[in-house]
């Protein structure tokens, strides 16, 4: 398998043991952050909206009405009086129920609470790499899984927070009027505001004071479901696996066996043309020329036979690749020289 560059040094974290999850993952690699809103900034444009209004309410210990029962008429509900003097004014307060989060996960609840900081996600793009290191790695025995207890924030890497801005978001009041006790006659809660005075003074959602939604990726939580229970520890083969470039014992070996069987090929097409050549190229040295590039062609496979085909040390064969490659450059350069007519000999005459 060809992995990026950027598997490879999740390898290299898995190998460190600095990446063992997909928790630590995320954070390793500065795909999470802490996020919380801000109470105060609320506070802030509540006030600015509300304008230091206030609103009716009831007193204390008041109620709105009661149900009494009639012969002729059965249940009905009878509205208190009620004189100015049992009403108090009250502002408006803010409903903070909406800046909490619940996710239910493998039959447990986790509750979050944005008014303290939560750890959440910046970019889960990349947790698909992560999920293909790990699948591979598992299947070569490279790392062990392990089980793990699932903790609040390997539920909350799922959240991110992005901005409103440019969002159709639909925004309101839990109640944008004033709070009432629901009662069984009349059941209407549009009608009942009417005719039944406040015993609350009325909530505002923070949500409609802030700048950021919490969404929770459903999707990738659907991916990741059967590894987030899970954890994993790097066994010793890794090491070697990284030391190979990220490849097997058998794609290692399959390429070493590869390159010698090119340099092989490489070297009988140089004899076959070195034969050729000296075939159509007659000097009174040609045979002892033909014995000298001979021995180089020996010395040439005698090392190539000198690599040890069962372990593949990667610097034994680059040391022997660079002197092969030493003897090619000298071949041909002797080679050159033989080919060249040389000017005769006057010196006699």
């Amino acid at each position: 398998m060809v992995f990026s560059g950027f598997q490879k040094k999740i390898i290299e974290y898995i190998r460190d043991e600095r990446v063992y999850d997909i928790t630590s993952f995320l954070f390793e690699f500065g795909f999470t952050k802490e996020f919380c809103y801000d109470e105060a900034e609320i506070k802030t444009q509540f006030d600015e909206s509300e304008k230091g209004e206030t609103y009716d309410v009831l007193k204390d210990g008041l109620s709105q009405g009661n149900m009494t029962f009639s012969p002729s008429v059965g249940m009905q509900y009878e509205r208190n009086a009620f004189t100015e003097k049992d009403f108090v004014k009250k502002r408006a307060v803010i409903d903070y129920s909406k800046l909490n989060k619940t996710k239910e996960f493998n039959g447990k609840e986790y509750r979050f609470d944005f008014l303290h900081p939560q750890t959440v996600n910046t970019d889960l793009t990349k947790i698909i790499d992560f999920l293909i290191v790990w699948q591979y790695l598992k299947e070569n025995g490279l790392i062990l899984e392990i089980d793990k207890q699932i903790s609040s924030k390997d539920i909350s890497i799922f959240y991110s927070a992005v901005t409103k801005q440019g969002k159709d978001i639909v925004q309101r009041d839990s109640l944008d009027t004033p709070n009432f006790i629901p009662v069984e006659l009349p059941i209407n809660k549009d009608l009942l505001k009417f005719i039944a005075p406040a015993t609350e003074p009325p909530k505002r959602d923070a949500m409609n004071f802030v700048s950021y939604e919490i969404i929770f990726d459903e999707e990738r939580l659907k991916v990741c479901e059967n590894k987030i229970g899970l954890k994993f520890l790097p066994t010793p083969e890794l090491h070697f696996f990284i030391k190979r470039k990220c490849k097997t014992k058998e794609e290692y070996f399959n390429k070493a066996s590869l390159v010698l069987a090119w340099i092989a090929i490489i070297i009988s097409l140089v004899f076959s043309i070195v034969s050729f050549v000296f075939e159509i190229v007659s000097y009174n040295d040609s045979q002892k020329d033909m014995a000298y590039y001979s021995n180089q062609i020996e010395i040439i496979q005698r090392k190539i036979d000198s690599i040890d085909k069962n372990t593949f040390n990667q610097n034994e064969i680059e040391n022997i690749l660079n002197e092969i490659k030493d003897e090619l450059t000298q071949f041909k350069e002797d080679m050159n020289a033989a080919i060249t007519p040389r000017e005769p000999d006057i010196s006699n005459e």
